[in-house]
């Protein structure tokens, strides 16, 4: 191991083979786009490249709604990475009336804190794989808009 010029108030950084300096592995697939789901109605599953799109608007069209994850599996398989590899998806409620939207786990996934979402509030997860079949989903917080 060799320790990189970038310094903090923590130290050097330790640099790894086939680590950029920032940290990230450049193999790894989590992507920065942003997608958008809108006039959505009923319960929906989402499916991995949604959660990997880093946003999600959605307009739950008439009522309370469910949306179920994707399972472990698939999310993993899309992520191409390893255990310990993670990454920060934010969910819009873009409601016009008072209208939730609850998201629910599925297979392989287990979900740390609340997973409800207001209309007009942005809720911050943060996605990390645990292992070669299950998922951690933790919800950071809520935003109002």
């Amino acid at each position: 191991m060799t320790y990189s010029n970038n310094s903090s108030e923590m130290g050097y950084f330790p640099e790894y083979a086939a680590v950029t300096e920032n940290g990230l592995n450049p193999v790894d697939s989590v992507s920065t786009g942003n997608n958008k789901i809108t006039t959505l109605s009923g319960a929906l599953t989402l499916t991995a490249g949604d959660l990997l799109s880093g946003l999600i608007v959605h307009d739950p069209a008439g009522g309370a709604i469910n949306s179920t994850l994707p399972t472990a599996a698939d999310l993993i398989k899309a992520m191409r990475s390893s255990a310990g590899t993670g990454f920060y998806v934010s969910y819009k409620n873009d409601a016009d009336a008072n209208e939730v939207i609850t998201i629910l786990t599925n297979t392989g996934m287990t979900l740390h804190g609340t997973f409800t979402i207001a209309q007009n509030t942005t809720r911050n997860l943060l996605i990390i794989q645990r292992n070669d079949t299950e998922v951690d989903v933790y919800s950071l917080g809520q935003i109002a808009h």
